[in-house]
């Protein structure tokens, strides 16, 4: 490789670093747009009892050269995505939500079946239901190839 070769890549890579970078913006939008609808996507493919609450949550946001891509606002988006312990009051809370929402129609608790298991002390575990790292890993390969194609190193 010359000299030549490596400080016009050289040059490219600074070009693509500076956050004013059009082309960047345009990379980053649409990386941003395309997760933003497969994870919207995973959680209806989950199952996961929604009201609109979690998926207006969605959004990514770009700033500089950084891609953020998630739930913003939504205590319990983790808790579906990780899993995790849940107290006495968390089950408890749970429950008195189900009853109230019993007669909601065909979103009902059903759907939701096998997600805690309830431990006889009165806690709880919550199963991992995963719909962002999923989407991730499908779109892997065209987050790198449209990164690649505006020069990103």
């Amino acid at each position: 490789m010359s000299i030549e070769t490596v400080t016009a890549r050289i040059a490219k890579m600074r070009a693509m670093s500076d956050p004013r970078s059009p082309e960047m913006k345009t990379a980053l939008t649409r990386i941003g747009t395309v997760l933003q609808a497969e994870i919207r996507l995973n959680i209806g493919r989950k199952h996961i009892v929604d009201y609109g609450g979690l998926l207006n949550s969605i959004k990514y946001e770009i700033d500089g050269n950084t891609l953020s891509v998630g739930s913003y606002g939504i205590k319990y988006a983790a808790m579906n995505e990780f899993g995790g312990p849940m107290t006495h009051k968390q089950v408890a809370a749970m429950f008195a939500n189900l009853r109230l929402r019993k007669g909601a129609g065909p979103r009902s608790a059903k759907k939701g079946k096998g997600v805690v298991t309830i431990f006889p002390d009165g806690t709880g575990h919550w199963r991992p239901r995963p719909f962002i790292r999923p989407a991730l890993q499908k779109h892997k390969q065209f987050i790198i190839d449209t990164l690649r194609a505006v020069g990103a190193p």
